[in-house]
């Protein structure tokens, strides 16, 4: 979802740029299907759904942080960094965190 959104925020140049070439390959199944997410287990329930996206740099590294939260459950994740050491995924809050 964050590169359609990608693509219909900022147009081609961005979405199709380098840096979310290993992205798009695990989308169509031609990468490795490695990633991780963060889920908040503290959910406060309401009638929405909301994804919201974040392109920028962590730690010298391109970074696109995501988060869909869907009726209050949330996920974060971040496409560019599937494999972000669980430390930097792990939020201060009560979460349950997988790493494939």
């Amino acid at each position: 979802m964050a590169i359609e959104f990608i693509y219909l925020d900022h147009g081609p140049e961005l979405a199709f740029d380098a840096d979310l070439d290993d992205v798009r390959a695990r989308v169509i199944g031609s990468g490795p299907a490695n990633a991780s997410a963060a889920v908040p287990t503290d959910v406060i329930p309401h009638g929405e759904v909301r994804f919201t996206y974040q392109p920028g740099v962590i730690a010298g590294t391109s970074s696109v942080a995501v988060r869909l939260d869907v009726f209050g459950i949330q996920i974060y994740s971040d496409p560019l960094r599937p494999d972000m050491p669980v430390h930097d995924i792990d939020p201060p809050w009560p979460s349950n965190v997988w790493v494939s």
